[in-house]
């Protein structure tokens, strides 16, 4: 009974190889190409369960495009190739160039959020400054600051220029024994002129205060040069003044990348008048980027007494 079930499954194996020799006739090389570890079949190559017909799931055949994950490209999302290692996009990434900045170019006429204008040209003394700034059209003086008193008398009359004006000269008379008497000063207005300069011109007389010197004198003028004003002074004193000193400084506009600003520059003495006699006082001066507007002092017989009031320097515009 063995032997016949043997015989039988022996038949059965011999019929299996049989069909399948006639169903490919390479069967016994595709086994043994199997066996040996050759991939001499071009369409099975790189393929996991297939059998080399167009369409079948799990290929990777890189020249098909139809067959690349998630590749829609008419879907307007980004897809990666595989090939030469590059990326692809269509439809989500927008243009950029860089000579169109969000902060734009000063003097191309379209006015951005960090410029205040631009009339489209890099020129000054216009509506609109090299750096996109809008000019200031004019000078205030605002806030007092009172410096320290010269002399040792106390003051009793002031000459004041008013709000808008700062003092630009002192003048006076000595007297043949040098002492000084009948003070003047000239105020005038701040403007701005060509190039941010700052005009000086001043066109009103306070004084003179006393009616001293009863002795021959002779006058005097000290004004401070154009584009300055009065900041402080220095001399010599005891009961009365000896020698005066006037001390003016420049007014300067500057532009930078964040706008104008107004200040003084550095203090200029101008000549001194009268003798060596008194003690050296001084130099009493100004605050900084704040010039003299007011004069409270003492003038009688002589002149005895002398202290300024300040005002800060400050920008406006129409």
């Amino acid at each position: 009974m063995l032997r016949q079930a043997s015989a039988l499954l022996a038949v059965g194996a011999l019929l299996s190889c049989a069909a399948c020799v006639l169903y490919n006739p390479d069967y016994d090389g595709a086994t043994s190409a199997s066996a040996s570890g050759s991939t001499s079949d071009p369409v099975s190559t790189g393929s996991t369960g297939s059998t080399g017909s167009t369409g079948s799931t799990g290929s990777t055949d890189p020249t098909d495009p139809t067959l690349q994950t998630g590749s829609d490209p008419t879907s307007g999302t980004e897809t990666s190739s595989s090939t030469g290692g590059t990326s692809t996009s269509s439809g989500t990434e927008s243009d950029s160039d860089s000579s169109t900045s969000a902060g734009g170019v000063c003097g191309d006429g379209i006015p951005t959020p960090d410029e205040e204008c631009d009339d489209g040209n890099l020129d000054g003394d216009d509506a609109c400054s090299p750096l996109c700034h809008t000019p200031p059209t004019g000078i205030n003086l605002v806030d007092d600051w009172k410096i320290e008193k010269a002399g040792m008398s106390e003051p009793n009359q002031l000459a004041n220029c008013g709000s808008s004006m700062a003092l630009l000269e002192m003048a006076g008379r000595l007297d043949t024994d040098e002492l000084h008497c009948r003070p003047s000063f000239r105020c005038g207005p701040l403007s701005i002129g060509p190039g941010l300069s700052v005009i000086t011109e001043g066109n009103t007389v306070l004084g003179p205060y006393g009616a001293g010197c009863y002795q021959p004198s002779s006058a005097w003028e000290r004004p401070c040069p154009p584009g300055h004003a009065l900041v402080g002074i220095s001399g010599r004193a005891g009961t009365l003044f000896d020698k005066l000193q006037p001390r003016c400084a420049p007014i300067e506009i500057h532009e930078d990348g964040e706008g104008f600003t107004i200040s003084t520059g550095p203090v200029v003495d101008l000549d001194p008048i009268g003798s060596s006699g008194g003690d050296p006082f001084g130099p009493y001066d100004c605050p900084a980027n704040t010039v003299a507007v007011k004069a409270d002092l003492r003038a009688g017989d002589w002149f005895e007494a002398l202290q300024l009031t300040c005002r800060t320097l400050m920008l406006s515009y129409d």
